[in-house]
């Protein structure tokens, strides 16, 4: 009796038939009236007109035994008539098989909640709101950049400036679709390194294929699903993305079938991506001990990073670069050369 009537929330026990039992005062004072005047109320002169249906349903499935308990919000109408949301929680209670004596109802008055959430929901929607801003106004400068290599690489005429303005371009590209993965990825540090990959690998084929007009590079791809953190998503497709323009700057003029072969594994722990191409076979096209080239020393740069272990074999047919690395979930900035 004495924690009926002390409790916190509202407590009342009614019969099936909607008829009171019991009310402390808790609830009384919740919904502003006094105890006479509450057990006389029946439950459409307190209860929100939308949710008398609900409830009785659920009412009739815990006299039913259909389930043991139930929790939900309804709106409450005060004696003064104005409105609060509450959750409310009810079981019943059985002398036997038969249907129950009465439902036990507690009541909690969660305005203040209410309002902390619209509260929380609102700094959420700011914050979206600003990422957005954000993603747009870097989507802008990376475009930016790109426009302005162009209008440089137009008046260079030095083939060496032009070719570097070009893979730097490539690089641009290669950043701004990691960061469009991210902007679309479902509120989370990890994107879809696998659907990443293969939009750098056809942006790479398009690029270089238009270029070289009616010689075609043929690619071969099996790149799956692989979700990985943004932190080793920016380094791997960076490196990805040079492994595939020093495949593609291996090709003779007369080599009869250009091919690069593409291919992203998922093991347990870990990761492993594979470029090979049948274009120029040299100790110096993956020299990372001594790199003789920027893209030989951004690929062993971003191998550290990524705390990855190389392999490249030089078959009868190609040369196969082989990168595995572990994943981990990283905070902080993504790559830093």
């Amino acid at each position: 009796k004495a924690t009926f009537k002390s409790a916190p929330v509202g407590i009342a026990h009614h019969k099936p038939n909607e008829n009171w039992i019991q009310v402390n005062q808790t609830l009384c004072d919740m919904l502003g009236y006094k105890e006479e005047e509450l057990l006389k109320l029946n439950f459409e002169d307190f209860i929100h007109p939308d949710d008398l249906t609900i409830g009785r349903e659920l009412d009739q499935e815990l006299a039913e035994q259909k389930r043991v308990f139930y929790k939900i919000e309804k709106r409450y109408r005060k004696k003064d008539g104005t409105y609060f949301p509450g959750l409310v929680s009810k079981s019943a209670v059985f002398n036997g098989p038969e249907s129950p004596v009465y439902l036990v109802v507690m009541l909690e008055n969660i305005t203040e909640q209410k309002k902390t959430e619209e509260k929380l929901q609102q700094s959420v929607k700011a914050k979206e709101s600003l990422l957005s801003e954000i993603h747009h106004r870097v989507r802008n400068n990376l475009a930016l950049v790109s426009a302005l290599f162009d209008l440089q690489s137009m008046y260079t005429e030095n083939e060496k400036v032009h070719a570097i303005l070009h893979d730097s371009q490539m690089r641009l590209k290669c950043l701004a679709l990691v960061h469009d993965s991210y902007a679309n990825a479902e509120k989370t540090s990890h994107i879809d390194f696998g659907d990443y990959l293969n939009q750098l690998v056809d942006f790479v084929q398009n690029t270089f294929n238009k270029e070289n007009g009616k010689r075609t590079v043929k690619i071969k791809k099996e790149i799956p699903a692989v979700n990985l953190n943004i932190n080793q998503a920016v380094p791997a497709g960076l490196l990805c993305n040079e492994l595939l323009l020093n495949a593609y700057l291996n090709f003779y003029e007369d080599t009869k079938e250009p091919i690069i072969e593409v291919n992203l594994k998922e093991l347990e722990k870990g990761v492993v991506l594979t470029v090979s191409d049948n274009g120029v076979k040299s100790s110096q096209k993956y020299n990372l001990e001594k790199p003789s080239s920027l893209g030989m020393l951004i690929v062993k740069t971003l191998n550290s990073q990524l705390r990855g272990y190389i392999s490249i074999t030089e078959q009868s047919d190609k040369t196969l670069f082989e990168l595995t690395f572990k994943k981990r979930d990283l905070k902080g900035p993504s790559s830093a050369l």
